[in-house]
């Protein structure tokens, strides 16, 4: 994972651009790469929230709608998508517990997947949690099997459909929020 940035431009995030190797890998190692390289940079859940919403874009030819009252929720049917890149605290726990207890809707947390264990235990080991309503999935899976699928479980279409996916990023979401500099460039 290579980051480019001008030598005088070391310090303006308005520029990041992070390079994704893609050959020859999983779709899961590209984005933890990423995901890892964003967390460097402090950037790493508008990364995420950004791929998240482009590939619910790609799989479903429609927008998800973003939540206006929690931060990094996505609505798509019958389900919440909560990204929570975070290290497990109080405060995500309760917005979590929140969400679930205040509708019918199923809860899909995604996380960093070095971030899923923990999740899942604190999910699983708690009455205030209705049994079975919480799906805890990292972004990197989450993402990953949508590409693969999308790819026909192909090298060549996984390789095209990571492209599509990072092009859709670079123009949807930056534009969406606003931070030019979080760009993906495929090397």
């Amino acid at each position: 994972m290579n980051i480019s940035l001008p030598s005088n431009r070391l310090n303006d995030p308005s520029i990041l651009c992070l390079e994704a190797e893609v050959r020859r890998r999983s779709v899961e190692a590209t984005l933890q790469d990423l995901l890892l390289t964003a967390a460097i940079h402090g950037c790493c859940a508008e990364l995420a929230l950004g791929l998240v919403d482009a590939v619910l874009a790609k799989s479903f030819r429609r927008e998800a709608s973003i939540s206006s009252t929690v931060a990094y929720e996505f609505f798509i049917g019958n389900v919440v998508i909560k990204v929570v890149m975070d290290p497990l605290n109080h405060r995500h726990y309760e917005e979590l517990k929140q969400r679930v207890t205040s509708s019918k809707r199923e809860v899909w947390l995604l996380t960093r997947s070095d971030r899923t264990i923990g999740w899942r235990d604190a999910v699983r080991g708690t009455v205030k949690i209705p049994r079975g309503r919480v799906v805890v999935r990292s972004v990197e899976s989450f993402v990953g099997q949508n590409i693969t699928e999308l790819a026909g479980f192909s090298a060549a279409g996984k390789v095209s459909q990571l492209k599509e996916l990072f092009e859709l990023y670079n123009t949807r979401w930056i534009a969406k929020v606003g931070t030019p500099g979080i760009r993906i460039i495929m090397k």
